[in-house]
C-alpha cells in the first residue's frame, strides 16, 4: 500500500504548531493544526498499517530521503492508502492519532468507551456521526454498527482503526496498573479477553485461578502451579517437537501470578502475542 509523510515547514507562522504535542495543542485550541499549514514531503510503498516501523525507519541515520527532508516526528502527519480509503495519523509524542484530512481540512475524530453488558464499546464520533461500536463484534469480522440516527453503517477504515486503538489505550490502563487483578474487575472491565486484561507476571486473586480451575480438569495441579485443562496451542518447544501449552498460574509466597502460556507443569511463557499492526492487518484484510 502507499503511504505519505505531511510535515508544517518551519517558519515564524508555523511555529506554535510544528513539533507540538497534540495535549498541548488540544490546551490551546489548535488541535489539529490547518491543514494549509502541512506540504506532503515523501510518498512510498509499505507492507502494512504499521506507523511504529515507518516511524523508525524515517529517524535512522540512512533513513529515505534523509538530505531533502527532516526526520518524521511529533506534529507530522503520516497517510495511509488502503483499498480506495485513507487512514490520516498525527503523530504526537506516543501515539499516532487518527484525524480526518482532507485537501481542504483537518478535523479530529472523539471517542468514549464504555462496558455495556460486560462488553466493550466505543461510541465514535467523527463529521457530526457518533456510531455505537461492539468491540468484540468487529474483532470477531462485524463491520456494520448502528449511528445516533439509527441507522447501520459500515465501518471505515479509519474508524477501525480509531476504534481498536481506543480500546487498547482504555484497557492498557487496567492491565499496566500495577494493582493485583481481581476477577470482579475482569467481570465488569469489558475486556477483549482475559490478556487484554492481565498482563505476564501480574498477581492475580484466588477467585481468577478458582474460574479457570472449575472450567476444566486441570492439566497441572499443585499447591504452587495451576495450568487450565484445554491446551490452547501447540508450540515448537527448543528441540522443534510440537507441544501443548496451558494458560499457567503459580503461587509464589502466598499469592498467584499469570504466567501465560506455558508447557505441561512448567512456567515460562511460550505464546507469542500479535502486535498492534498485526491485529489491524488481521481486521482489514
Amino acid at each position: 500500500m502507499k503511504y505519505q509523510i505531511y510535515q508544517i515547514p518551519l517558519n515564524e507562522k508555523t511555529r506554535h504548531y510544528a513539533f507540538e504535542r497534540k495535549e498541548d495543542l488540544e490546551k490551546r485550541g489548535m488541535y489539529p493544526p490547518p491543514r494549509e499549514l502541512y506540504q506532503l514531503v515523501y510518498e512510498d510503498e509499505c507492507d502494512r498499517i504499521d506507523p511504529v516501523a515507518l516511524l523508525h525507519l524515517h529517524n535512522r541515520d540512512d533513513r529515505p530521503a534523509r538530505k531533502r527532508i527532516r526526520s518524521m516526528s511529533t506534529s507530522d502527519i503520516l497517510i495511509y492508502a488502503h483499498k480506495g480509503e485513507r487512514l490520516a495519523l498525527f503523530r504526537d509524542y506516543v501515539y499516532f492519532w487518527p484525524i480526518l484530512f482532507t485537501d481542504d481540512k483537518t478535523e479530529d475524530i472523539s471517542t468514549e468507551y464504555t462496558v455495556k453488558d460486560g462488553y466493550a464499546h466505543i461510541l465514535l464520533t467523527s463529521e457530526g456521526q457518533t456510531v455505537d461500536i461492539n468491540v468484540a463484534q468487529m474483532l470477531n469480522g462485524g463491520l456494520y454498527f448502528k449511528n445516533t440516527a439509527g441507522e447501520k453503517v459500515k465501518l471505515t477504515l479509519t474508524q477501525i482503526y480509531t476504534a481498536y486503538q481506543a480500546t487498547v489505550i482504555e484497557q492498557d490502563k487496567l492491565k499496566y496498573n500495577g494493582k493485583p487483578k481481581t476477577f470482579d474487575e475482569w467481570t465488569e472491565s469489558g475486556a477483549i479477553d482475559f490478556d487484554s486484561y492481565v498482563g505476564m507476571g501480574n498477581e492475580v486473586d484466588e477467585a481468577i485461578v478458582g474460574n479457570f480451575l472449575e472450567l476444566l480438569p486441570p492439566a497441572c495441579h499443585t499447591s504452587h502451579l495451576m495450568q487450565m485443562g484445554e491446551p490452547n496451542e501447540h508450540l515448537p518447544d527448543e528441540k522443534g517437537n510440537f507441544l501443548p501449552t496451558f494458560m499457567t498460574f503459580e503461587k509464589v509466597e502466598g499469592k498467584w501470578y499469570y504466567r501465560g502460556y506455558c508447557f505441561h507443569c512448567e512456567t515460562r511463557n511460550q505464546k507469542r502475542m500479535p502486535t498492534f499492526a498485526e491485529t489491524i492487518a488481521k481486521l482489514i484484510k
